[in-house]
């Protein structure tokens, strides 16, 4: 990769005031940073012949009234990937939430809505296909209003 030029001078106007128009150093130096962000060489060598990359997210839902019944998350997943946790809580009441997979069950335990966190981690039936729906039932709503529910999951990329 070649390296970035010098930052233009300090206190320098990105944007001529005269002008309207970036200064020619700026533009020099974003034009090199934009060359060198879209170099990937020594990072596509680096990864000649590793095993894929695991990427790591999480789809996060905010319901501010709460009631019994289903919300689907994603519908058709675009890729396939692994649920680990889920993670929970109100502003007020509580409520239990168990996370789907078309309709199945993820792991053992429903989450228990509170206004105190708490994560759930789900190592059965926690695996996903394309194709599949990823959703989440609440249940023995008292009273809750607010609830936030992150269901974090994981997938492999393509090395």
């Amino acid at each position: 990769m070649a390296d970035l030029p010098p930052l233009p001078e300090p206190f320098q106007r990105v944007v001529s005031p005269e002008t309207g128009l970036v200064d020619p150093d700026w533009y020099r130096w974003f034009r090199a940073l934009v060359d060198y962000a879209g170099d990937t060489s020594d990072l596509d060598t680096g990864l000649a012949g590793k095993a894929g990359r695991v990427q790591v997210d999480a789809w996060c839902d905010f319901v501010p009234k709460v009631v019994n019944g289903d919300i689907v998350v994603q519908q058709k997943t675009a890729f396939a990937g692994t649920i680990g946790s889920s993670v929970t809580d109100c502003e007020s009441g509580t409520c239990s939430v168990r996370v789907k997979i078309d309709g199945v069950d993820v792991g053992a335990t429903a989450n228990a809505v509170s206004t105190t966190e708490t994560e759930q981690t789900h190592a059965t039936a926690n695996t996903f296909t394309a194709g599949q729906t990823i959703s989440y039932t609440i249940s023995s709503n008292s009273g809750c209003l607010g609830a936030r529910v992150q269901i974090n999951y994981s997938r492999n990329l393509a090395a």
